[in-house]
């Protein structure tokens, strides 16, 4: 009897202890980042806000489904994206199932690029270069064939 029930503490302790975080790394810089998070959490999905700290990097909120709410929180970690300084955001709702925390990643990451446009990365190589008023971009000059000059060759017969 006594092994079932250190079982069963056992079993009810650790499943609490061993909840993931989602997290995402962004090419986009903090400076970037933050001000999208907050508007995200605020004003897109109507959460209230209990603690923002920018300096330290986390935002803690209500997440509301229905009438109830669950205690959330966002992290902002430095993070290198395909060799350059990007972010890495932490979501954590423990109440909540982990696709909660990945479909909050999901629509900061659509935010960020209907706002920002596409980040650097290295699989879909460098950024898109400035609008040229719809000329194309000067490149480099192609090389032009040397002239035939038969005065300047001696003759070889």
């Amino acid at each position: 009897m006594a092994r079932w029930l250190l079982l069963l503490c056992v079993l009810g302790v650790f499943p609490a202890a061993a909840q993931a975080r989602t997290g995402f790394d962004y090419g986009y810089q903090r400076s970037q980042t933050w001000p999208a998070l907050v508007r995200l959490v605020r004003v897109d999905l109507g959460f209230e806000i209990a603690e923002k700290d920018l300096k330290n990097g986390y935002l803690l909120f209500k997440y509301r489904e229905g009438p109830r709410s669950f205690p959330g929180s966002a992290e902002l970690l430095p993070s290198r994206h395909y060799g350059k300084m990007g972010v890495r955001i932490v979501i954590h709702v423990p109440s909540m199932p982990q696709y909660v925390e990945r479909m909050l990643l999901d629509r900061l990451q659509r935010k960020l690029r209907d706002e920002l446009g596409q980040p650097f990365s290295g699989e879909s190589g460098p950024p898109a270069p400035a609008n040229t008023g719809g000329k194309p971009a000067k490149g480099p000059e192609p090389k032009k064939p040397a002239p035939n000059n038969k005065e300047a060759t001696p003759n070889q017969d």
